[in-house]
């Protein structure tokens, strides 16, 4: 199946505006930094700024930063879903098949030694957050494909009426809208992508 932009999968305590902004904003980067490969998932809450470049607890409490990226340790049972992508000529992306999942139970060391280039050098990977419609907000992170390294950034989204952004880090709030602007969709029953920007 081909889809010409990735849609950000919801459910009943998803709030429309979360995910429209949400969508857009990993569209936008996905126009700007190409990747070889698209991992989407959805953590089952919201989650903080502390998961961007988090690499694990060291004998369960003392938590750490690698200089290495390494990939956020969700513990599986927060995954609610993944989803899987691969380039078209096009650029537009196609869902695959996993090969692997991105979250899997493992030892808090071993965590402490996986990154993304474990997967593909040039992929990117998002993680978004549910139940943004009782929390009125919610959050996006990605790890973009940057040359042999990747690029790390944390938003969170505001979503009551319309979205607007909260806390971010690793890219600033103009970056983020001009994601939201070439990555939006045209719809005219859609919530705009993102308010005050």
């Amino acid at each position: 199946m081909k889809f010409s932009r990735i849609e950000l999968a919801g459910q009943e305590d998803d709030s429309d505006a979360f995910l429209c902004a949400a969508e857009a904003m990993l569209n936008g980067a996905l126009r700007d930094y190409r990747a070889e490969a698209v991992y989407v998932v959805k953590i089952d809450n919201w989650f903080g700024p502390k998961w961007r470049r988090f690499s694990g607890k060291v004998h369960g409490a003392v938590g750490r930063w690698e200089a290495k990226l390494t990939l956020p340790p969700f513990v599986p049972e927060r995954v609610i879903h993944e989803t899987h992508y691969e380039p078209l000529e096009d650029n537009s992306y196609r869902m695959r098949r996993p090969q692997w999942s991105v979250h899997f139970d493992q030892s808090s060391q071993q965590n402490l030694t996986r990154g993304p280039d474990g997967y593909h050098r040039g992929a990117a990977f998002f993680w978004f957050s549910g139940n943004s419609k009782s929390n009125g907000r919610g959050c996006l992170m990605a790890y973009l494909p940057t040359g042999g390294s990747h690029r790390t950034w944390y938003a969170e989204i505001l979503a009551r009426d319309a979205a607007s952004l909260g806390i971010t880090r690793g890219i600033s709030r103009k970056e983020l809208a001009h994601f939201a602007e070439i990555g939006g969709v045209q719809e005219p029953d859609r919530e705009p992508a993102l308010v005050g920007a």
